[in-house]
């Protein structure tokens, strides 16, 4: 793939796109003022005419075209994330793990993964960080509840704390 995006590159200069997916993500980076490489990565996951009706509705505003993509196409990114996450480490799967790994991955989606253990974070980067975390465990919920076999072996478990706890207090 990065052999043909290169290709490309080095002929963009000297031609015009030479297919539908290349021209829309011409349009798309000229628009939003970005790298093309950068923007044809982020839409990797995406059909030619699914990019082109984000152009379209964009209106020529860089603006709308970020609020559009990440609304309608990047939930379904961030999802894909964690179930690859799921599949790639079991450990992820149990509800004890959960706060770490979703920090991690929150905090690498903002690009402070670094940060935090050299300085504090400001409040606009904790306030960035706390909506990416909301996302990304709403994201993980839905896809155990999607993908059961993905659920750890304490998901069960989580009923009969309940109970026992209710019973405790009633004590």
């Amino acid at each position: 793939m990065d052999e043909y995006l290169n290709k490309y590159t080095q002929q963009k200069k000297t031609k015009s796109a030479n297919s539908p997916r290349a021209e829309v993500v011409d349009i798309a980076s000229k628009l939003v003022g970005k790298d093309f490489k950068q923007i044809l990565g982020l839409t990797k996951h995406l059909q030619p005419d699914q990019i082109h009706e984000i152009n379209t509705l964009a209106q020529g505003k860089a603006a709308y075209w970020w609020v559009i993509f990440q609304s309608k196409y990047m939930q379904n990114n961030i999802l894909e994330e964690i179930k690859g996450k799921l599949e790639q480490y079991p450990q992820f799967r149990e509800r004890k793990n959960r706060p770490e790994y979703l920090a991690k991955l929150a905090l690498r989606a903002i690009k402070l993964e670094n940060v935090y253990k050299e300085r504090p974070l400001t409040l606009l980067e904790l306030s960035q960080f706390a909506i990416k975390y909301a996302t990304y465990e709403r994201n993980w919920r839905e896809c155990l509840m999607k993908y059961a076999h993905l659920q750890g072996s304490d998901y069960s478990e989580k009923a009969d704390a309940e109970q026992n706890f209710v019973r405790n207090l009633r004590k």
